[in-house]
């Protein structure tokens, strides 16, 4: 499994989804990992979407099986010109949980056959259903598409989560919903408006300010919402990629801190 991860919540048309990545990939990710294999679950008891519970751990001990089973149920030609070739060896760079099902992404040195790993999982674990796709990737877009957030977004997802863990040690009430003012800065009017048009939404509020000194115009985005991991991430990751789309750059958040009345 992965060492080191990172983890972040954003919305879908179908759904919340939970990402989990590998943050430790650089941009030149070794081109001897060229290939791709997505490996789907079909959840047996999603809640709105998700895995919870003892769910979690049963798809942890699969994906722990997938793996073994698909370096060592392997078809015979595959066995024996491992003879002549390094050992198969996999590469996981996260998953991602949605829509009742979780998704992981492996890259490998070679293209495989998995039939016979998914055979033997679906022999030790009947009730689930199993996905596979084996795809050359050598620019590690699905990596990159599907799982990494993106520079802008990792940023402020990492700030936000560091920030509101020290709030919540202090008292502060973080699933109580209150104003959250959203900092976005654009080099032009033309690209504001046409970010505050693709925002308008019923409960959102802005405010478009003067050119500042360093000659950006800036909008403050107001919204009520909670701050716990979930929604703060949802709302972060959403707002960081339509900026992006509108050539802007997300530049921070601020509220006002819930105490307990106790």
């Amino acid at each position: 499994m992965i060492d080191e991860l990172e983890q972040y919540f954003c919305a879908s048309s179908d759904g919340i989804y939970e990402v989990v990545y590998d943050p430790n990939i650089s941009e030149s990710e070794p081109p001897s990992y060229p290939w791709v294999v997505t490996f789907a679950v079909k959840l047996l008891n999603p809640c709105e979407g998700l895995a919870k519970g003892e769910e979690e751990e049963t798809l942890k001990t699969i994906a722990d099986a997938f793996e073994k089973f698909a370096l060592t149920k392997r078809p015979l030609l595959q066995r024996l010109l491992g003879l002549f070739t390094s050992p198969p060896s996999l590469r996981l760079v996260g998953y991602h949980t949605g829509a009742g099902q979780r998704t992981y992404y492996f890259y490998c040195p070679r293209k495989l056959i998995f039939k016979y790993a998914v055979r033997k999982l679906t022999f030790v674990f009947p009730k689930h259903i199993f996905g596979l796709a084996v795809i050359h990737d050598p620019e590690w877009k699905c990596y990159r598409v599907s799982l990494h957030p993106g520079i802008m977004a990792q940023k402020h997802l990492l700030l936000n989560h560091a920030a509101f863990e020290m709030n919540e040690k202090a008292g502060d009430q973080l699933h109580v919903p209150r104003v959250v003012d959203h900092f976005i800065l654009f080099s032009n009017r033309k690209d504001r408006e046409a970010f505050a048009k693709a925002m308008k939404e019923d409960g959102i509020a802005m405010t478009f300010s003067d050119r500042d000194a360093n000659g950006k115009f800036p909008l403050t985005l107001s919204k009520k919402h909670s701050l716990d991991r979930m929604w703060s991430d949802i709302y972060v990751f959403g707002l960081c990629k339509t900026a992006e789309k509108h050539h802007g750059e997300y530049d921070g958040s601020g509220s006002w801190e819930v105490r307990s009345k106790s």
